[in-house]
């Protein structure tokens, strides 16, 4: 009975492709695609072409490079797989997670065929973007950390905290090292006494921590970025100059002839489009360690490194100066909608009710789960220690359900929707986590008011 959630997404995975659908293989080995690098780069070069990329963290183009130098005729096959098998994997860990949080096991069940029922889930496992990766590894994340936190499953949830972090970290911006390093080790010394096994952990340990700091020593010795994207500032440029006033945008433009530059010609623009900002421009790899890397894709180039590294000082300029800005952003003004009216798919489709409640069930779901939480918690807060620890105990799935939702409204101005899709099984795990408490300590009272009787 378990595995009936895994069987079901199978039947509609298959249904999909039986009746037409197929799947989107675009990404891989397209250098026309601005996250991809060439196949024949990958091919001819694998370790040459990744080692130069410094516009995405770099575990997608491994995958592509993987499947590419496995088979060349076949390469778009391989990726599908391991897309369904990741896809499978973040199945498998929602169901385990509800099934430990939920005393029923056909609720559980049901309550994870919901979600295979929920719009895009399927999509997501037949498109060869990193979507589906997040999902699976940030809800093995979740819920292997909240095991960790029930002291269950010591060693493994352990080690799946520990290479979820890793993989998080090499295949998304927001899971930048600092987030994933300080998870592992605080992971670490949630541990119990556990005597067997101590070389696996510790081998565990030693592992994760040492590629996430060699990766991240990598970005920063020839890249000069403390993240694995150079486009980190490039996005976050385009997101608060969207909310900044004219006149705002013109006092950040009079501040030196570098400024200006950036300003006028946005980002996403290589040095020679700054030349005011050159001789500033940060220590970087000799141009010809990004030799492969640029002929795999054009936007690895060190010119386009540079004009990325000249907007770090807008952003310290202008980020602390207008914060306000944020707050259009996410609401928008009469000359543009929110990235809120974005992140419910309004830019994209026009919904009829029911159609938006379906497409947007998740975060409802979340939000109506959230207001019943808080409702419940204020009303019987007089409970003391207990309704602490309660509380305390879903800490992390609130922490990791707002950041994530959070970067899919203010990582990004338009794609808002695609973002919010990393965190679905998340923010879907999460809602039920909610609800689950509330009806639990419902069922405790219910019960000792009838034991007193």
């Amino acid at each position: 009975m378990f595995t009936i959630p895994q069987v079901l997404f199978l039947v509609l995975y298959f249904g999909k492709l039986l009746t037409g659908a197929s799947f989107n293989g675009h990404f891989i080995g397209n250098s026309e695609v601005m996250q991809s690098l060439g196949g024949m780069a990958l091919k001819q070069d694998f370790f040459g072409s990744l080692k130069g990329m410094h516009t995405q963290p770099p575990l997608l183009n491994f995958l592509f490079g993987i499947a590419i130098l496995a088979s060349e005729s076949h390469f778009e096959i391989i990726v599908q797989i391991i897309w369904l098998l990741v896809a499978q994997l973040g199945l498998f860990f929602l169901t385990l997670g509800l099934k430990f949080f939920i005393k029923s096991h056909r609720i559980t069940v049901a309550l994870s065929c919901v979600y295979v029922f929920t719009p895009g889930t399927v999509m997501y496992a037949l498109w060869s973007y990193n979507t589906i990766l997040v999902q699976s590894f940030s809800i093995v994340l979740l819920v292997a950390f909240s095991l960790l936190l029930q002291k269950k499953w010591q060693i493994f949830s352990f080690s799946c905290v520990a290479f979820s972090s890793m993989l998080l970290f090499l295949i998304r911006v927001p899971f930048n090292f600092l987030f994933s390093i300080f998870l592992i080790i605080f992971s670490w010394f949630m541990l119990g006494k556990v005597y067997r096994l101590r070389k696996h952990i510790l081998m565990t340990l030693v592992l994760t921590l040492s590629s996430i700091a060699g990766v991240q020593l990598h970005y920063f010795v020839n890249f000069n970025l403390l993240s694995t994207s150079s486009w980190t500032y490039d996005q976050s440029l385009n997101v608060l100059k969207r909310g900044l006033e004219t006149f705002e945008i013109a006092e950040i433009a009079r501040q030196s002839g570098c400024f200006s530059e950036i300003i006028t010609k946005g980002p996403w623009q290589p040095i020679p489009a700054y030349p005011s900002c050159k001789d500033g421009a940060e220590r970087v790899a000799s141009k010809e360690y990004f030799n492969e890397s640029t002929r795999a894709n054009h936007l690895n180039s060190k010119e386009a490194l540079l004009g990325s590294l000249a907007i770090q000082k807008v952003l310290f300029f202008a980020m602390p100066r207008y914060p306000h800005a944020y707050f259009k952003v996410l609401f928008g003004t009469k000359d543009f909608e929110g990235t809120v009216f974005n992140y419910f798919g309004l830019r994209n489709f026009s919904f009829t009710p029911l159609k938006f409640f379906a497409y947007n069930l998740i975060p409802i779901l979340f939000a109506f789960s959230l207001l019943i939480f808080t409702i419940y918690s204020v009303f019987t807060f007089s409970s003391g220690i207990s309704k602490i620890r309660q509380i305390g105990a879903l800490a992390f799935p609130l922490i990791i359900t707002f950041y994530m939702n959070l970067y899919a409204l203010l990582g990004e101005s338009v794609e808002n929707e695609r973002i919010r899709a990393d965190s679905h099984p998340v923010t879907y795990f999460c809602a039920i986590l909610l609800l689950a408490r509330v009806f639990e300590s419902l069922g405790t009272k219910v019960t000792k008011r009838s034991n007193s009787l």
